[in-house]
């Protein structure tokens, strides 16, 4: 397939450049099949670190050095664009699909058709569509991500040094957490005076072909890359991560304490499985980790005839995921969206399209282009400062989060399997390796001859036009790096006072990010209680 990159640059170079109607930064992403998102109540993140400290599990004196905290939480995405192009390719928040090539410029200078999907790679066929323009369609997604949690917490002190004012602890988060998903698919008929009732032809894709986008994503021969909001993957309910960590106290007096830790990320959620976008994953990935981290704090004024004081409080934390296997869609090299085309599978099959003289023969290449394969996330940090009011029982806090993660390495078990080859748009065993999802005519419609290789190429010469390992994109299947902002506040009250001290506490956040669209914006709301033992 190689020796037809230089042509396509060539056509490239020579198409107009559209411009893209919706807003996006330069930084921005798009047309990735998949999404990690920083999972809730984890190591320095607001809600589980505001108004519950170390100091907690010291609050009762003679006790077992023990404290719990049990929190409620919420969280909804915002900004709903922002993920749309990050799904959608080509910057996008909407897509035209059309039956008819995508041309620029007629001989009249005027533009024929700018479609961004060329809907037979989805096995739309319609009766109006042997009569050009056909069917046409705009497709639309709202990406909206709501979870709700209940996170349990709870930190023993195994051993202190009360004259030296340091100890040995364990630490034990457990977050239950409902994940829901939904893409908000919506399609719009823009060519309603065409008859758009599905062709009877044979494309050896599920029943036949189907009439629209909504029902081509959810067609049962396609396998994965699916879009739909009432799948059972697109709601998940579990244990996001265990986390279990032991620490050593450097300081534990007042004014100021200072502790450091290592710990262990046990992987309780699941791992994606690909049969849909955006499918709902809880906590990580199914991906182990290894953890550390210190926690400081200090008291920057105190007037103790009132019982008042302000603290400043810091956490840091750093964690690394390993490698893990997961399925996951990927793309061909600058060509978005490339693993819907349509495609043979094999020799073989490009031979059975031929000797029946079927235009209309293909294999979705979703079902080719998801593949298992090996995800790394690697190394992220996040890191928790604070500043606290406390007047008697009352505590004020607010706080800012910071989150940092690199790019997602995703590998290859072993080689992409060599058979494939994109089908042409005439089929009979032809196949054309330049095409691109658009449907753009002079690729679709291109007629050359090189010492190189034709286009169209024939079955004869099939082996030309294989996808190789050297052509897959691994990146459209990959989370790139980003950069996550979090404000919150918390206000709480506790009775220190009684038998076993407890503290009641609510709070909110909000999540978001500059760097580009692969941060969930969101806000959250958390309420917790709070024991000492």
């Amino acid at each position: 397939m190689k020796q037809y990159i230089p042509c396509l640059l060539l056509i490239g170079m020579a198409l107009p450049i559209g411009a893209v109607t919706n807003e996006s930064s330069d930084t921005d992403v798009s047309g990735r099949s998949y999404l990690a998102i920083q999972p809730h109540f984890h190591s320095s993140s607001p809600e589980l670190v505001s108004g519950f400290r170390g100091d907690r599990s010291l609050a009762r004196q003679d006790g077992w050095h023990g404290a719990m905290q049990f929190v409620l939480f919420g969280s909804r995405s915002t900004h709903h664009d922002n993920l749309a192009r990050y799904f959608f390719p080509f910057g996008k928040t909407s897509l035209i699909a059309s039956e008819d090539f995508k041309s620029f410029k007629n001989s009249t200078n005027q533009v024929e058709s700018s479609n961004d999907l060329l809907v037979g790679n989805f096995n739309i066929i319609t009766v109006g569509g042997q009569n050009p323009p056909g069917f046409k369609s705009r497709i639309s997604i709202q990406p909206k991500q709501t979870i709700v949690g209940f996170g349990i917490h709870y930190r023993q002190s195994l051993w202190q040094n009360e004259e030296k004012g340091r100890g040995i602890w364990l630490d034990v988060t457990l977050p239950i957490t409902h994940v829901k998903n939904e893409l908000n698919l919506e399609e719009v008929i823009v060519n309603t005076d065409n008859d758009n009732t599905p062709a009877t032809v044979t494309t050896g894709v599920g029943d036949g072909p189907v009439g629209n986008m909504i029902d081509a994503f959810n067609q049962k021969g396609f396998l994965y890359g699916k879009i739909s909001d009432c799948a059972d993957d697109m709601k998940r309910t579990g244990v996001a991560d265990m986390e279990i960590k032991v620490g050593y106290e450097w300081l534990q007096n007042e004014p100021c304490h200072l502790e450091s830790y290592i710990g262990l990320i046990v992987p309780t959620g699941n791992a994606p499985k690909g049969e849909y976008l955006f499918e709902a994953v809880v906590g990580s990935g199914k991906h182990v980790g290894l953890s550390f981290g210190s926690n400081f704090g200090t008291q920057v004024w105190c007037n103790e005839s009132k019982e008042r004081c302000l603290r400043i409080e810091h956490a840091s934390h750093s964690q690394y995921l390993f490698k893990k296997d997961h399925v996951r869609s990927f793309d061909l090299k600058n060509r978005p969206w490339s693993r819907y085309l349509s495609m043979y599978a094999s020799a073989d099959d490009a031979a059975a399209a031929a000797t029946a003289g079927n235009a209309n023969s293909f294999t979705p290449g979703i079902n080719i282009m998801t593949r298992e394969v090996k995800v790394t996330p690697g190394f992220s940090h996040n890191m928790n400062s604070a500043v606290i009011y406390q007047s008697k029982g009352l505590a004020l806090e607010g706080g800012y989060n910071f989150f940092a993660r690199r790019a997602e390495h995703v590998e290859f078990d072993c080689s992409f399997p060599t058979t494939a080859a994109l089908k042409h748009v005439s089929g009979q065993g032809q196949t054309n390796p330049l095409r691109d999802i658009s449907g753009t005519s002079q690729i679709e419609q291109l007629t050359i001859t090189t010492i190189d290789g034709n286009v169209p190429v024939a079955l004869d010469d099939y082996n030309q036009s294989v996808i190789t390992t050297d052509d897959i994109d691994l990146a459209s299947a990959s989370t790139p790096c980003n950069i996550a902002h979090t404000i919150y506040a918390n206000l709480g009250y506790n009775w220190d006072e009684r038998e076993y001290p407890m503290g009641l506490h609510v709070g909110g956040s909000y999540t978001f990010s500059n760097s580009n669209n692969s941060v969930v914006d969101r806000w959250t709301l958390w309420s917790k209680f709070t024991i000492s033992i």
